[in-house]
Formats: C-alpha cells, sequence, structure tokens
C-alpha cells in the first residue's frame, strides 16, 4: 500500500478516521509539547503554528474521532500534563 493511501479510505479526497492508537499518539505527543514549551521551543512553535494545541483540537486533521478514543485520550493527556507539572515542580 502507498504511503498516501495510507490515510485514505479509498474514496478519493476523504480522510479515514484515526485509530486508538492515533488518537492516543496525538495526545501523548500533544501534552509535553505544550507543557515543556520554554524547554523545546522549537517543538512547541511547530505545533502551534500547526493549531495542534488549540484548544478543543481532537486530532492532527479535520477528521471525525470516535468520541470515546478522544474521552480516553483527553484523559491520558491531562494525567500526563499532571505528572509533568509534578516533575517540574520538584526540579524546580
Amino acid at each position: 500500500m502507498p504511503f498516501n493511501n495510507a490515510f485514505h479510505n479509498g474514496k478519493r479526497g476523504t480522510r479515514s478516521r484515526p485509530g486508538l492508537f492515533d488518537v492516543m499518539a496525538f495526545h501523548i505527543g500533544r501534552a509535553p509539547c505544550d507543557e515543556l514549551g520554554e524547554s523545546a521551543p522549537a517543538n512547541h512553535a511547530y505545533w502551534t503554528d500547526q493549531e495542534w494545541l488549540r484548544k478543543g483540537r481532537r486530532y492532527y486533521v479535520d477528521v471525525p474521532v470516535n468520541p470515546i478514543y478522544h474521552a480516553l485520550g483527553v484523559m491520558v493527556e491531562w494525567y500526563m500534563r499532571r505528572q509533568i507539572r509534578r516533575d517540574l515542580r520538584e526540579v524546580g
């Protein structure tokens, strides 16, 4: 399967819905890029330019996301943010 076709569901101009792993990867990547913006300004700038850090963003591209997958991703992102903030406080 060619790389381009990996994102399409067979219909021209439409993208397939992301799976649980894809949604989790988005949220797991989003938390540190936002919370560690001062430590990694290039990553933070890139995610900001792509509008991936915008509140309410569900995935990298505008496609329907399974609401259960989104809820799980948000919970994991919240937990990761909490841990990062805790770790930053401990480091000082």
